[in-house]
């Protein structure tokens, strides 16, 4: 999953670069071909303007224009004269720096010049060739550049033509003949490359009507004849995957056209797709490497947290390790120890509880007096009152007798509140046997509310409670009185005396003994009934002690409203 996540961005991230790649290497070649092409234009313009500059010496010559001044006085007998000299003034002119040039022509009015002569000719001979009828009468007196095959079709010419003019002062304007140069159209423009680019390139030289003056291969030119390469942009990249760039000649009033292959641009990017290839390479390995320890490492911890787990279920709830860090695992693992703790203190309050229970109740039956042969003794006493008129004694049995019945049925720990109150009712009367009649109980419970489940003997040690310490001392009647309430679904049963009641700070302590749990010597029969009520319906039950010095207590006992 970790590996999908990594190398998915990886993969598209590289595909996105590859093709910005591709992109700029496409621009940084534009620029090399562009670059190529204007440095071929400007050292074409270059000897252009070595040409023209030519043709000037030439036209301005003074023995050349002598002799066309004068071209009129010479005849035929002379032309043999006139071409020699104008054999030896081109040599002394033109030297030797310019192996292109294939022939200079210079085109007399004099229609007594030769139609065939090395360097002089008549006028009518350039006006019987196809491109001088075409001209335009506007350019007659600038340059012309044309193109013409040698006889034989063996080489490509192209002719530079410019007007003679006449320099003498008085006419200046006058055409004296046509100048024409005649270079090879292979040397004068293939020497004009920069031999710095691959020679799989093609380009061809054409004019504004689209001719083509020069194409270094046939096919090229053919494809600029068809249309199928057009040039209207300065770069154009064809579907053929070639790329067309042209530029424009001033100088010949055309432009050139270079058509450069499409393996540069395939060369650069299939090595930056190669290293491209690599680099996602060595991250896949370096991820599955990473992803192998990081799994190795994360199984690693989470053997040890099942382990533990393992532990845990078997029962052994000890906390002997911890896995460190700070990622989701140790996360997990520190919750699971929380949880293990309070699993195992849950487990120990459980069980403290259990067993306070079970010695509450131990406790409430040792309170008991409830064997058999005591119930039965009881029986005889009150018959043998009875028969001697004791009146007092069989009350006494009878009472004693009714409380060890109803404390000898221990099959049920809920009773109604109606036989608690008659519990509470018979151990008053023994008491007051005991205490000559010093105690009045009180009991105001209606009768809906007697039908009430609660615990057995739960009544009782609290009356006991009044009688041994709130009236100790007291000669006076002691009054207690027993009332019952439905709050909220629990039911509130209220003793109240008249007795001696207690300080506020021992209220505040007595009430802090039966939240503890801890055990006094002092009112071990309410702390044995705050104990059964927490340990049968929760921590939320129990007793509440009010009282004040000389005015009584109030215990109330709060328990679940059961019908």
């Amino acid at each position: 999953m970790v590996f999908t996540m990594v190398m998915i961005p990886v993969f598209l991230m590289s595909w996105l670069f590859v093709k910005e790649m591709q992109q700029s290497i496409r621009q940084e070649v534009s620029s090399n071909y562009i670059h190529f092409t204007e440095q071929y234009v400007a050292n074409l313009n270059y000897k252009l303007d070595i040409y023209k500059n030519l043709q000037e010496t030439l036209s301005a010559n003074q023995t050349f224009q002598t002799v066309m001044q004068n071209q009129y006085r010479y005849g035929a007998q002379d032309m043999i004269y006139i071409s020699n000299l104008f054999s030896s003034e081109i040599k002394n002119v033109i030297f030797s720096d310019y192996p292109e040039i294939y022939n200079i022509m210079f085109y007399a009015e004099n229609p007594a010049f030769p139609r065939d002569g090395r360097h002089v000719a008549s006028l009518d001979v350039m006006e019987s060739e196809y491109w001088f009828s075409s001209v335009p009468e506007t350019y007659m007196l600038e340059p012309i550049v044309f193109d013409y095959r040698t006889l034989g079709l063996k080489k490509k010419i192209v002719s530079f033509a410019s007007p003679m003019k006449d320099l003498s002062a008085d006419t200046s304007i006058r055409t004296l003949a046509w100048l024409k140069i005649d270079v090879e159209a292979e040397l004068f423009f293939e020497e004009s490359l920069v031999r710095k680019q691959s020679n799989e390139f093609q380009f061809a030289i054409r004019d504004s009507r689209n001719h083509i003056l020069y194409a270094s291969h046939e096919s090229f030119a053919a494809r600029l004849d068809s249309g199928a390469v057009s040039g209207q942009a300065m770069v154009e990249f064809l579907n053929s995957g070639e790329v067309l760039v042209h530029e424009r000649i001033e100088a010949l009033n055309g432009e050139v056209l270079f058509l450069f292959p499409d393996f540069e641009i395939e060369k650069k990017t299939k090595a930056v797709f190669n290293k491209v290839i690599f680099f996602v390479i060595l991250i896949l390995i370096f991820t599955l490497i990473m992803s192998y320890l990081m799994s190795l490492i994360l199984m690693k911890r989470l053997r040890r947290f099942i382990n533990k787990m393992a532990r845990v279920k078997e029962g052994k709830l000890e906390i002997a390790e911890y896995i460190e860090g700070r990622d989701e695992i140790a996360i997990i693992d520190s919750q699971f120890n929380t949880m293990v703790r309070r699993l195992d203190e849950v487990i120990q309050e459980n069980y403290i509880q259990s067993l306070s229970k079970k010695k509450a109740e131990l406790s409430a039956l040792q309170n008991q007096i409830n064997p058999h042969f005591l119930f039965n003794t009881l029986e005889s006493i009150n018959a043998m009152a009875t028969v001697m008129n004791a009146r007092e004694i069989s009350a006494v049995t009878e009472s004693l007798g009714d409380m060890l019945r109803y404390s000898i049925n221990i099959s049920d720990s809920l009773v109604p509140l109606r036989e608690e109150l008659n519990n509470i009712v018979h151990y008053v009367k023994i008491q007051n046997v005991r205490f000559d009649d010093r105690f009045l109980l009180s009991i105001q419970v209606e009768e809906q509310l007697q039908s009430a489940k609660v615990l057995k003997l739960l009544l009782q040690p609290i009356i006991e409670n009044a009688i041994l310490h709130a009236f100790r001392g007291s000669r006076s009647v002691g009054h207690m009185e027993v009332t019952a309430e439905q709050r909220d679904g629990q039911l509130w049963l209220i003793v109240t005396d008249d007795g001696a009641g207690m300080s506020s700070e021992e209220v505040r302590q007595l009430n802090d003994t039966l939240l503890s749990g801890e055990r006094h010597g002092h009112s071990i029969g309410l702390q044995n009934v705050h104990s059964r009520v927490n340990l049968t319906f929760g921590q939320s039950y129990g007793l509440r002690i009010e009282s004040d010095p000389g005015i009584g207590t109030k215990v109330a006992i709060v328990v679940p409203y059961v019908k």
